[in-house]
C-alpha cells in the first residue's frame, strides 16, 4: 500500500501536481492537510484523483482520500488536529494517523 502525506496549504492551485503523484506512485491513501477548498467540493476532487472515498475532519483541515477497491477503513476517530484510522487491507490491519498540529502553542498542546 502507498500513502501520501501533503501539507497542500491550497488544493485548487496543486490539484493537477496532486494527481500526477496519485498515477506515478499508484497511491491508495492521501491524506491532505490545508486544503483550503470549500469541503462541499470533497466529492468532485475524489473522482478527479481516481479515489473514490473522502472524509475529513470537524474543522475540514484534514482530509483522507483512499480508494475502497484496494483498502477499507475499519475505524476513525475525529479531532481537529489528528485523524488515527483502522486500515485494512486483505489480511492485515493496522493504525495510521495524520497530524496537523496549530500554529497556536495553547491548542498545540493537546496533541
Amino acid at each position: 500500500m502507498n500513502c501520501l502525506f501533503w501539507n497542500i496549504r491550497g488544493l485548487e492551485s496543486s490539484s493537477s501536481r496532486l494527481f500526477s503523484l496519485i498515477q506515478q506512485w499508484r497511491i491508495n491513501l492521501v491524506a491532505v492537510i490545508e486544503p483550503i477548498v470549500d469541503s462541499t467540493k470533497a466529492d468532485s476532487y475524489k473522482h478527479k484523483h481516481g479515489l473514490n472515498a473522502v472524509l475529513f475532519s470537524p474543522n475540514t483541515k484534514i482530509w483522507n482520500i483512499w480508494d475502497p477497491n484496494s483498502l477499507i477503513i475499519l475505524d476513525t476517530v475525529w479531532h481537529t488536529q489528528f485523524v488515527p484510522i483502522k486500515v485494512k487491507k486483505e489480511d492485515f490491519s493496522w493504525w495510521i494517523t495524520f497530524i496537523y498540529g496549530n500554529h497556536c502553542y495553547i491548542s498545540r498542546r493537546y496533541l
